[in-house]
Order: C-alpha cells, then structure tokens, then sequence
C-alpha cells in the first residue's frame, strides 16, 4: 500500500510559519455575545441605524458633510473622521447597504444578522468586521500595524509589550480584540478567535482548536493533532475516545496511518504505541506487514531495543529517511531551522549517504525532499548531490518502485545507523 494524503501539498510547503498549537476557544453563545456587546460593533449599529430607510449619499458614497456633523452630534463620536472611518467599516461588511444608482444608503442585510441570526452568523458578520477594521496595506507588502499586534498576540499566546501608538492600541482594546494592563496587552477570548480567523485567512494555515475532533474520523483526527505537545495529545486523544470501543478505534487509527501525511502519520504511530494501551500495541503490530509503513514501526522496535537482531533493507532506511525529513518539513519555519533540525548530528557526509540511499526509494514525497535540499541546504556537495539526484534520473526518484528483496548479510550495514524518531 502506498502512503497518499489529499491535502498534502496543497498549502505553502514547507510552510513558512511554523505549525501553530491548538487553541481554546470560548463557546460560541459567548463569544457572539462579546461580539454584540463590543463598543466598535454598537457604533456601527448606530451608524446602521441611523441611515433609516434611505439616505442619500454623495457619488463618493458619503453623507453629505452637513449630515455627517448631524450624525457625530448624535452618535456621540469625536469627529467627523471617526464617522468616516466607522462608515467604511460598516459599508465593507454589509452593516450598510449603498444604492449606487439611486445614491442612497440604507441599513444593510448583515444588522438583522446580528440581532436575528445564530451564533454563528453573529462571529461571520464580526469577520467582516474585522477583516475592514485590520487590513493588509495597499501595495501588499506591509502588514497593517493593527494586523501585526494581533497575529504577534496570536503567535505567542501571551501578554507582549508594544510601541505602538496608544491610540491605535486604543481602537483594537475598544473592538474588544486586546485588553491592557499596564504596559501589557494581551488577547481577550474574541481577540483569539479573531486572530485564529485572521491567521488562517491570511496565512492560509488551519489552526486546531482543542476538543473540535471529538466527533471526527481516524483520518481527521491525525492531522489535526500534528502540532499537539504531549499533554495537550493525551488530552485530545481522552476527548475523542469518550465513547469509543478501544479495539475499533485502535484498528481505525491503523487504517488511517498510511493514507495521511508523514507528520499525522508519526502522530499515529506514537498515539497506537503510548496512548491506547494492549489494543493500540496490537493494531501497530499489524502494520508491520506493510511496505514503508511497515519499516516505521521496525524503526522504533529498533530504537527500543525490542529487535536487535533485525537488519533493516535498504530500501525501508531510504523510506523512513524520506518519511522523517518530510514530517519534519510539516512543521515549517524558515528552511534554515528545518535544516537545522534535520541535521542534528548528521555531518555533510552523512548526508550525501543518505541521499544515495535515495535510490533505493520509492516514498511518494522523495522528490519534494530532495528539491527542499537542492533549495536550500547551505553545503555545495548536498545541494549537487540533490540536483544530480533529480537530473540523472529518467523517472522522478521512486518511480520504479521497491527493488527486489536482497539476502540480508550480518555485521552492521551502512543504514543501520540509530535515527532519531521524530
């Protein structure tokens, strides 16, 4: 059987941000109430409101700047710049409707979403918002310094210190993204799943939220957990078998390690080898029958101690090679601290070995490590050897398929040395 994965290779990879940790999210009556009661959504209510049935507009798609001091009179705004600033706002996300015919405005069909709508209708109205309050700069280059101290607050899930100014840090604390205390802000519980939403939207990277797989398949499951550190793995892995026979849920989980990704693929093999028990033990020792998958868990037998007289072929050091250098690619970061990771104890010659295993290959992904090597390994020799790797062959690395089985011989084999499981 041969490893696959649908989603694999659809984003950015490696990905330039690192893979991000679960987060908790309030509950979603909670977070819609926040969402109604934030003094930036009761001003573009009132805003909303306060163009009635219909008010005419100029054909730059304003009040008139008599009407616009009439509605910061009654509003109870600063100035007209606020007005404008809260208008547009309320325009891009549907909380006001333009009539660009006829030049008018009325309240638009996302104001009885808030009030009528689900919880749910309630936070995509609150996207809207937030996507026109915290945008990215015009020329595409430059992050909106409002969108950088959310995604930096997201990042690192913990109260920073900025320089900012404190008036923009004003206009985030009174859209009930940040709070502040002291010379400190953090992100309040609608300021997390903003900047969860912001992220993905932006970056393009999903971000698990905890206790979201509880219903899911074996084949969601896995990825989903591929940035869980332990205690958050035990936690998620408890959540989801609540209600699960150990047996079926240790065989779907079998079933599923050699669909996934390499990463969710290792998070698999560690949750049926340390996490469920004589049930798990048994469905992982049922994949060693498997070509590829099957050399993953000889690997850690190995690591163990538990199959010290066993000479793994070539071919299954190449796979699991490949397999641990794409799982770690997964996580992403620049490519230097891929490397970096990768590497570890690996001299360059250590390396270049590797690489000619690769011969031996016939790992899906053995292409896309090598073009990650030719890219950006800093060594001429492996970024030659990646190169030559690619170019000498008729056929992409692996597409012959696995060589024929070879009489192992004794004494120790030039892949017998111990890698790291990732």
């Amino acid at each position: 059987m041969t490893p696959t994965d649908d989603s694999f290779g659809q984003e950015e990879f490696p990905p330039l941000v690192s893979l991000q940790p679960p987060v908790r999210l309030a509950p979603g009556a909670e977070l819609a109430r926040m969402v109604r009661e934030t003094a930036l959504v009761r001003a573009l209510t009132g805003i909303a409101e306060w163009t009635g049935g219909s008010r005419q507009v100029t054909e730059h798609a304003l009040p008139v700047a008599d009407e616009i001091s009439d509605a910061v009179t009654e509003l109870g705004l600063l100035d007209a710049a606020q007005f404008e600033r809260l208008w547009w706002i309320a325009l891009d996300s549907d909380l006001v409707d333009i009539d660009e015919d006829e030049l008018t405005a009325e309240i638009g069909p996302a104001r009885a979403l808030l009030d009528q709508g689900s919880d749910e209708d309630a936070l995509e109205v609150w996207s809207d918002i937030a996507h026109a309050l915290i945008t990215v700069d015009a020329d595409g280059t430059d992050l909106d310094p409002r969108l950088a101290v959310i995604l930096q607050l997201f990042t690192h899930r913990e109260a920073m210190r900025f320089d900012e100014p404190q008036d923009m840090l004003a206009h985030l604390e009174q859209a009930g993204l940040i709070k502040r205390s002291g010379p400190l802000a953090s992100l309040t519980a609608l300021g997390l799943w903003t900047g969860r939403r912001l992220f993905q939207d932006i970056l393009g990277q999903h971000v698990p939220v905890f206790g979201s797989t509880a219903g899911a398949n074996a084949r969601t499951l896995l990825p989903a957990l591929r940035s869980y550190n332990d205690r958050e793995l035990a936690e998620e892995v408890a959540l989801w078998l609540t209600g699960r026979d150990p047996e079926q849920a240790a065989q779907e989980i079998a079933e599923a390690v050699p669909e996934v990704s390499p990463l969710s693929r290792a998070v698999g093999l560690t949750i049926l080898d340390e996490r469920l028990g004589e049930p798990g033990r048994r469905a992982l020792a049922s994949l060693r029958k498997l070509p590829g998958v099957g050399a993953l868990v000889l690997s850690r037998l190995i690591e163990r101690g538990e199959e010290r007289d066993v000479l793994p072929d070539p071919e299954d050091i190449a796979w699991v090679s490949v397999d641990m250098t794409v799982a770690a690619m997964e996580i992403g970061g620049p490519p230097e601290e891929i490397l970096t990771t990768l590497s570890g104890d690996m001299t360059v010659d250590d390396v270049l070995s590797m690489i000619d295993m690769l011969d031996y290959s016939d790992h899906p992904h053995t292409e896309l490590m090598l073009r990650f090597l030719k890219e950006h390994h800093p060594e001429r020799r492996v970024v030659s050897a990646a190169r030559a790797m690619l170019r000498d062959s008729d056929e992409p690395p692996g597409a012959r398929g696995r060589r024929s089985k070879k009489p192992k011989k004794v004494g120790k084999s030039a892949g017998s040395r111990k890698k790291r499981r990732r």
